[in-house]
């Protein structure tokens, strides 16, 4: 056996059984061949007892042979362990369709006649009864399901409006005077979209600020055998009243919401007043005619228009996809069926970047399994109506939503958000081999946002799970080795009764509970050899003033004996089977203040005084 690469406490109890062979072995004197013809059997009785001696302060991490490096349990540099397993990073998209609106031609509408007598001063006659009438509407196009509501938009293609206006009648041409105003409803905010227009028109808003007005800079002659056009670009519409704006919207238009089976709608009748006065010269008379008669004919033709960003309350369906977290490399003394992990502030740590402009309520399950079987199943989030601590919302505009889930809010790092999920130790309490995050429900919040129709916009979902090992009172760890390759070193002798003693001094903060198996040379249980464990090494306790775990000593008794009295013989090894927990299962109902441990790779137990007692002699075959 290479003694080298065993842990101490193992290598301390063989080399004292060792020893205790060795006080034996003693009394033979090896110069003589004694093997010839001489049957060499010799049973030497009484007690055999080593002296007591120590071992070094084995610490935790080498007593249950932790290997952090390729493992999902982790030491931090203080020495502290904690679970920490990534989800692989997962992207979903949100997205709005486009708003279409359809392409329109009012019907021709005319002013009331006007005449003119020639004479050598013309009057200015007053514009009457001119407004036109043009449909804003969707009719061809539906509105995308997921838009809820409208309040305006403000990025729209193909937004140009053409203004005709012409004459009908007897007249030559007429003159339109400064000041002829096309006025257009507080819903619509228009500007020129070319140089003539913009040369001939001054845009502003009405005294009262509730319109938009198109006022003629100055005197401006009209043919008759021309067909004057203005391009108008319409830079924003309001679906809603808006007092804020002084936007008044006429019932039955607008953004009209879907209901009773009827998908929403947009539907606006716009008409535009054309007021002002007009006059005429001798150059507008035909010849030989001494009175005219006219009027002004005006037509509003649209392209079909799409909404490209928008004010509104949207409810996509959003696919949120998030990874699912496999546990797969743990020490040993985790593994263990009846490993109860039952820690005091685990934490899922999420981190979402969320490039969308809208704001989303985010509720799960989070499920854990083992060996295929569903151990737990937690809720995180709420619905979108409940906002409180254990409420999960994702900001957009880019931000990263850094969000800590876990029961209590104590050690939240540094720009995270703690969300409340009180029962997530449950999660975590048998130590699963698989989490997954299932029943998601995304949902945007019932606000207003300025967001972009027709875009993609991704949702980058990335988590970490982060347990500490500090645990409260029900938590358990079982920890399995072999000590075995005794067969070269002992297979001559046969003992009667074995018995350990020793003291243990403890820092780790779990009661320690020993069982042993005997092993034979082909490496079967020997169940007709009987290992009692008297007495366990009690959990160290922390101490109220500093909060460091103070020592803890106890005795230990550990007997080998057969059932049926005769020698022990073939012995290769033991089994050990070391369950550690924080309060011991028959007292744990009566402990209902416990103050969270946590293990530390630094914390140490120390045999002390550790004495083997061979009880009725050591028989060796010596042939």
């Amino acid at each position: 056996m290479d003694f080298m690469k065993q842990k101490q406490m193992k290598r301390t109890l063989y080399c004292l059984l060792l020893s205790a062979l060795g006080i034996t072995t003693s009394c033979v004197d090896n110069s003589y061949d004694l093997t010839k013809d001489i049957d060499m059997t010799v049973t030497i009785g009484g007690d055999l007892t080593t002296p007591g001696s120590s071992s070094d302060s084995i610490k935790l991490k080498d007593l249950l042979d932790i290997d952090t490096e390729n493992s999902d349990l982790k030491e931090e540099p203080n020495g502290d362990y904690v679970l920490k397993i990534n989800g692989d990073p997962t992207n979903s998209t949100i997205k709005v369709d486009k708003v279409v609106v359809d392409a329109s031609t009012s019907d021709t509408n005319s002013s009331d006649e006007l005449t003119f007598v020639k004479t050598s001063n013309y009057p200015e006659l007053p514009i009457q009864n001119l407004n036109p009438n043009w449909e804003l509407s969707n009719g061809k196009e539906p509105i995308p399901e997921e838009v809820v509501d409208l309040e305006y938009a403000e990025d729209i293609t193909n937004n140009v409006i053409t203004l005709n206006l012409n004459l009908s009648g007897t007249a030559n041409g007429v003159i339109l005077k400064k000041g002829l105003t096309f006025t257009f409803p507080s819903y619509l905010d228009v500007s020129a979209d070319d140089a003539v227009t913009d040369a001939l028109f001054e845009f502003k808003k009405s005294k009262d600020n509730t319109k938009s007005l198109m006022v003629l800079k100055k005197d401006h002659h009209l043919s008759r055998f021309s067909d004057e056009q203005w391009k108008i670009k319409l830079n924003k519409v309001y679906f809603s009243s808006s007092k804020e704006n002084g936007v008044v919207v006429p019932e039955s238009e607008g953004f009209i919401p879907a209901e009773k089976g009827n998908p929403a709608m947009v539907k606006f009748n716009v008409e535009i007043p054309i007021t002002g006065n007009v006059t005429v010269e001798d150059k507008d008379f035909p010849a030989n005619s001494s009175n005219i008669n006219f009027k002004l004919v005006s037509t509003v033709t649209s392209q079909e228009m799409t909404l490209e960003k928008v004010r509104a309350k949207v409810d996509p369906v959003i696919d949120f996809n998030v990874s699912d977290v496999t546990i797969e490399d743990l020490p040993d003394f985790l593994t263990d069926n009846k490993v109860v992990a039952d820690l005091d502030n685990p934490q899922v740590l999420l981190n979402v970047t969320n490039t969308a402009e809208v704001d989303v309520n985010f509720q799960a399950v989070l499920s854990s399994y083992k060996g295929g079987e569903n151990k737990a199943r937690i809720i995180v989030g709420t619905d979108t109506a409940t906002n409180n601590e254990s409420t999960i919302r994702l900001k957009g505009g880019s931000i990263v939503n850094k969000i800590c889930l876990s029961p209590k809010k104590e050690d939240v790092p540094e720009g995270y958000t703690w969300v409340q999920v009180a029962g997530l130790p449950s999660l975590v309490r048998d130590i699963p081999d698989l989490i997954k995050v299932e029943d998601i429900d995304a949902k945007v919040l019932p606000n207003f946002y300025t967001v972009v129709l027709g875009v993609d916009k991704i949702v980058n979902t990335d988590y970490e799970l982060n347990a500490p090992l500090e645990f409260g009172k029900y938590f358990q760890i079982v920890y399995n080795d072999t000590i075995d390759g005794w067969t070269e070193d002992i297979e001559d002798y046969e003992m009667k009764e074995v018995v350990v003693t020793l003291n243990a001094k403890n820092t780790i903060p779990l009661n320690l509970d020993i069982e042993a198996f005997a092993l034979d040379v082909n490496g079967n249980e020997m169940p007709d050899v009987k290992i009692e464990v008297e007495g366990n090494i009690a959990a160290a306790e922390k101490d109220e003033q500093t909060g460091e775990t103070k020592e803890k000593t106890s005795a230990l008794t550990i007997t080998l004996t057969k059932d049926d009295g005769s020698r022990i013989k073939n012995l290769d090894g033991l089994i050990l089977r070391l369950t550690g927990c924080a309060v011991p299962e028959d007292k744990r109902e009566e402990v209902t203040d416990f103050d969270a441990q946590i293990l530390n790779a630094n914390q140490t137990l120390k045999l002390e005084d550790l004495k083997l007692r061979i009880k009725g002699g050591v028989t060796m075959d010596l042939n």
